[in-house]
């Protein structure tokens, strides 16, 4: 059961409570990413990057950037659906008039 607007609450206040760890951010981007909030997602991960993180953490900037990354692509492969969607019915709407005088 996949509750991403459960989740992107939850990593929220983690985030926010949280705030000398990158955990919560970096899951907060992933849930908003898995809501389709793209914008948000971006926000988000750009607050990581923005912040300088312990080494204890590992490689966070650049999973961030990895991230940020993949967001991208899924928006703009989910924009070339909805064109391509949009095209679809635009071409189904244009054969389905009738010609002549009927």
């Amino acid at each position: 059961q996949k509750r991403w607007d459960h989740a992107a609450r939850h990593w929220a206040m983690v985030a926010e409570l949280r705030a000398l760890e990158p955990t919560g951010l970096q899951r907060l981007a992933i849930a908003q990413f898995e809501l389709g909030d793209h914008a948000a997602a971006t926000t988000t991960l750009e607050k990581l990057l923005a912040k300088e993180w312990p080494s204890r953490f590992g490689s966070v900037h650049s999973k961030a950037r990895q991230l940020l990354t993949n967001d991208e692509k899924a928006a703009l492969l989910e924009e070339k659906s909805r064109l391509f969607l949009r095209a679809v019915t635009v071409k189904q709407s244009v054969f389905s008039v009738p010609f002549g005088d009927g």
